[in-house]
């Protein structure tokens, strides 16, 4: 029997291989046979999500268990002409800042690895044509144009045909972490624009008034609070540090946008209790097992917990 209030809708954020712990809470929420009318995400929340759209939230724990990657990151540097801008709240103004703002916004131009390989793991796990979805749910899969600076949503009725752009092209844009993998171009009204996972860019915020009707809203995040404060040194620490804080500002914004649902819905929020094992970007199996199961735990406490109200 259901314990939550109908309709249901579940909000997935992005975090990369943080995704993992998202994925053990979804696996216990789906175990307890909740049923979403409603469901959006980005980043790798739309691949969580893509998930449950087909009845595979099953599968997530083997597929963590086994991620590699080697599998997923394949080094071809590329260049794209595109008006990308980063969200400015950790610049001053200083002449200093300013400098540092530009040249981040021409590095994020380029792009480190091909997506070759997260399109052939998705058409492998998913299908190539068209197909039917296993549960009834609209699915908004969320990622961010940079001509406009706002989100961009394809909208999915209960199957992978939408009016603006193939099913798996939206998977992989909303997973496009600008420097890390190269933009989804498509052609909108006789315009080329480029699509990216807009998470890590911030600029406008994902506005939860996409669920107005539902009485529950679930989100589950992949940022702890501690990703707020989050440093690390080194290159690769400026960049994990920069897109774990950015990301848990976004999600942070987003959980505040609950005000404009008119249907006034209950709104749980799941996110970690302690920072997660690993990096954003590090897809490594150890790793990215515990956070799963971690966030199995952590699925099966909220559950037990609202059980009691």
């Amino acid at each position: 029997m259901n314990i939550f209030k109908k309709p249901m809708g579940l909000f997935l954020c992005g975090g990369g291989a943080f995704g993992s712990f998202q994925s053990g809470v979804l696996k216990k929420l789906c175990d307890a046979a909740l049923e979403f009318d409603v469901l959006a995400g980005f980043s790798i929340g739309s691949l969580n999500g893509a998930a449950y759209c087909f009845d595979k939230v099953k599968e997530l724990k083997d597929i963590w268990s086994r991620v590699d990657n080697n599998n997923i990151f394949k080094f071809s540097p590329s260049y794209h002409h595109m008006p990308i801008e980063l969200y400015k709240i950790y610049y001053n103004g200083s002449l200093l800042s300013s400098l540092r703002y530009k040249l981040e916004n021409k590095i994020s131009r380029m792009t480190l690895f091909s997506n070759k390989p997260v399109y052939g793991i998705l058409q492998n796990w998913l299908g190539k044509g068209e197909q039917i979805f296993l549960k009834k749910t609209r699915f908004h899969v969320i990622s961010h144009c940079i001509e406009k600076k706002l989100p961009y949503i394809s909208t999915y009725e209960g199957r992978t045909l939408s009016s603006n752009m193939n099913f798996i092209d939206a998977l992989v844009a909303s997973s496009s972490i600008p420097l890390i993998f190269p933009p989804v171009k498509i052609k909108e009204k006789d315009e080329i624009i480029h699509l990216v996972d807009g998470g890590t860019i911030g600029i406008a915020t994902i506005n939860l008034n996409i669920f107005d009707g539902c009485k529950t809203v679930i989100i589950i995040s992949n940022s702890s609070e501690e990703d707020l404060n989050y440093s690390k040194k080194g290159f690769l620490g400026y960049f994990e540090t920069k897109v774990r804080r950015m990301l848990a500002i976004h999600v942070r914004k987003i959980y505040e946008s609950r005000v404009f649902i008119k249907s006034g819905p209950d709104v749980h929020f799941i996110y970690p209790e302690k920072l997660l094992e690993g990096g954003i970007i590090d897809f490594k199996a150890e790793n990215c097992l515990k956070n799963f199961e971690y966030g199995e735990k952590l699925g099966d406490k909220f559950l037990k917990s609202y059980k009691k109200i």
